[in-house]
């Protein structure tokens, strides 16, 4: 998995190293931590609660005792914040308010393996059926692949069971200046698949053809 990464990769050795180590470069935005058990992951999110710091433990897999740490920077923040502003205030406008409760990057655990993760925004129904995921997630980086970030996709509905029913990925390319929003659900009614498929895909770009998207069609949004 490291490899595919190109977030930087390290070792876990100690808890005070870890943190010295997510500090030490203030332009990435991802780090990738190999060899964290799982008793090494409850000491990092005890320490990050007691220093109250913001970087995000964005997924842990706890068979291969990988930690994957977002680390909020501007340049990561500007990149899902206005769209999650921008669904929020959609929500408002149709009258749904009420009815949706934001999440923010909320810790959530697979029970089945122990995995966790954080989203960068999430969201769904306050009333709604079943386990309380969201059902919206945003998901970005520039530190990350854009593969990475669809194997975040993938964890995010198989751990919720299919719970979540749209997930967003926003990827920043630094060398081209384009940004990449890819649209993910699992197909609703009839079909037995749980394969998720992208429904839509819009490209921002900062050199003379900017904003040119490229949209694919896809199903109806429900979230």
């Amino acid at each position: 998995m490291a490899s595919e990464e190109s977030a930087i990769t390290i070792q876990f050795t100690t808890v005070s190293k870890l943190f010295e180590e997510i500090y030490s470069d203030d332009a990435r935005d991802a780090l990738v931590v190999q060899n964290v058990s799982q008793q090494d992951y409850i000491d990092i999110d005890n320490e990050r609660e007691l220093r109250r710091r913001k970087f995000r433990l964005k997924r842990y897999y706890s068979e291969r005792q990988i930690l994957i740490v977002t680390i909020p920077t501007e340049a990561h923040e500007l990149l899902y914040a206005p769209l999650s502003g921008h669904i929020h205030a959609a929500v408002i406008q149709m009258g749904l308010g009420s009815q949706w409760t934001a999440m923010g990057s909320t810790t959530w655990r697979d029970h089945r393996n122990g995995d966790e993760g954080e989203g960068d925004s999430s969201g769904g129904p306050r009333n709604r059926q079943g386990p309380r995921w969201p059902t919206l997630i945003i998901e970005s980086g520039y530190s990350q692949t854009l593969e990475s970030l669809r194997r975040d996709m993938k964890w995010w509905f198989s751990a919720s069971n299919y719970q979540v029913k749209i997930v967003l990925l926003v990827k920043l390319d630094p060398s081209s200046e384009e940004i990449i929003m890819e649209t993910w659900q699992v197909a609703q009614g009839e079909t037995t698949s749980t394969e998720p498929s992208c429904s839509q895909v819009i490209t921002v770009s900062g050199g003379p053809n900017a904003d040119t998207p490229d949209t694919r069609e896809g199903l109806e949004a429900t979230i």
